[in-house]
């Protein structure tokens, strides 16, 4: 009995030891967490805060519209796919941060077939992440953080051979940091990232590179502030999006940009008014110009249902030139300086001149006149973010002494405004940073009634960029 229980004991513990510390790969895998398991048979019932179980595909898979379940047959990937871009024939070259796909050790950059098995002869082996892929016939254009790819160095982007996967021996940008994303149109690679040289040139982050020789061209330099993520391009519009404020020439232009040889109307994206130092300040912004000679400023003093009627009650006040041609938004601003009269409204519109005499009116926006405002208040500077001057409004609902200021980042004041005895009502100043760099810096006001009745502070920030 003693000999029978040993020999039990030992089957047992051999059988607990065999059990492998590796689990199973085509288990199915949740979303999220798995709080409690309970196995009945053949059924397995788990429970948690997931709310989607399905087939473990590693970090990739093919799916279909046709179907809810993804093909089975597509390899698993171990790591991260930045990029998939179909090969024409049913398969695909992915990249990312991975170094296996199915059983085939690969680095970053991969072929699969349309049945599902990796192309173990092309084998670029980048060295770091690749970020993008786009392909032209035979070329196949990468790009990311690598430093060597296709058996050549190539800092950041390489054009390969569909076929090798060796590096093309001539073609070499040769990018200063990450690219991003690479778009092509024609003869010409369209490159995006957080690069500050490429193609020979100096090159903030976006650069046009011929698709022969790699050399940035000449003359197309958007100079973006800021990394760009993502290049599209349809017909002969080309889309750029990322984390840049200012693209194509120094102009406000956030996150996205269309560069486009299109005809674009004169797009009026807004106009507001506003009473300052007892004078009616206009602003207005466009987001694209086609042939703008300009505006014509016009003011009536009696309500209008349309912008079109009682055409003679309209006064023309003054011009502002227009900028053209123009794909990025510009800002303009004209200073009424009418006698007030208080407890009244004025009316103001646009007449936007085309250079052939065609025109067009805005919309109507209305100024109530009343002059003296009930509240202390301190406006956000306008505009914002601004280069290389700004103007920054406040109101005192009071005669009050005041001083405004201004300070850098660290508290340190760079220049005072305003250090005087104001009258009640509506005040602008003006500041000019063409002596500072770009940053943040912030404008504080302090207002002292005469009367002693009311003291006022406020502090707001504001963005320089250059």
């Amino acid at each position: 009995m003693k000999q029978f229980l040993l020999i039990l004991l030992c089957v047992l513990y051999t059988n607990i030891n065999s059990q492998t510390d590796i689990p199973d790969k085509d288990m199915w895998v949740t979303n999220a967490t798995v709080n409690a398991i309970a196995v009945d048979g053949d059924y397995t019932y788990i429970g948690g805060n997931f709310t989607i179980v399905g087939p473990n595909t590693g970090n990739g898979a093919k799916i279909t519209t046709t179907s809810t379940t993804p093909n089975l047959n597509f390899p698993k990937v171990n790591n991260t796919i930045s990029v998939a871009v179909s090969d024409g024939s049913g398969g695909w070259y992915i990249g990312g941060s991975f170094t296996k796909v199915g059983n085939v050790d690969i680095n970053r950059i991969a072929h699969i077939f349309s049945d599902g098995t990796v192309n173990e002869t092309w084998n670029p082996n980048a060295s770091s992440t690749v970020n993008t892929i786009a392909i032209n016939g035979n070329d196949i254009y990468a790009g990311g953080a690598f430093t060597t790819i296709g058996g050549e160095t190539r800092n950041r982007i390489a054009k390969l051979n569909n076929t090798t996967g060796a590096a093309d021996g001539t073609w070499n940008p040769d990018a200063s940091a990450t690219v991003s994303t690479i778009a092509i149109n024609g003869n010409d690679i369209y490159a995006g990232g957080a690069f500050t040289t490429i193609g020979g040139e100096t090159r903030n982050r976006i650069a046009k590179l011929n698709n022969t020789n790699g050399a940035a061209d000449g003359t197309w330099n958007p100079n973006a502030i800021s990394t760009v993520n993502t290049i599209a391009i349809s017909g002969s519009d080309i889309y750029i999006g990322g984390a840049f404020i200012t693209i194509g020439g120094g102009s406000l232009q956030r996150s996205l940009a269309l560069f486009t040889d299109r005809v674009l109307p004169v797009e009026l994206t807004s106009f507001i008014a506003k009473l300052i130092n007892n004078k009616v300040n206009l602003n207005w912004q466009t987001a694209t110009e086609v042939d703008n000679y300009g505006f014509q400023v016009q003011r009536t003093k009696d309500k209008v249902q349309s912008k079109k009627e009682n055409e003679s009650e309209w006064e023309e006040i003054g011009f502002v030139n227009g900028h053209g041609n123009n794909n990025s938004v510009k800002d303009y601003s004209f200073i009424d300086n009418l006698a007030l009269n208080l407890n009244q409204k004025i009316y103001y519109r646009l007449k936007q001149i085309d250079n052939d005499g065609a025109f067009e009116y805005s919309s109507v926006i209305e100024v109530e006149l009343n002059n003296i405002p009930t509240e202390f208040s301190l406006e956000q500077n306008y505009p914002n973010p601004f280069n290389p001057s700004t103007a920054v409004s406040y109101q005192l609902a009071v005669d009050s002494r005041v001083t405004l200021k201004v300070y850098d980042i660290l508290g340190k004041e760079i220049t005072t405004l305003v250090n005087e005895v104001k009258e009640a009502g509506n005040h602008q100043v003006n500041f000019s940073a063409e002596n500072l760099t770009s940053g943040v810096y912030f404008y504080s006001i302090n207002a002292s009634a005469i009367n002693g009745e009311k003291n006022f502070s406020s502090v707001k920030k504001m963005l320089l960029l250059k």
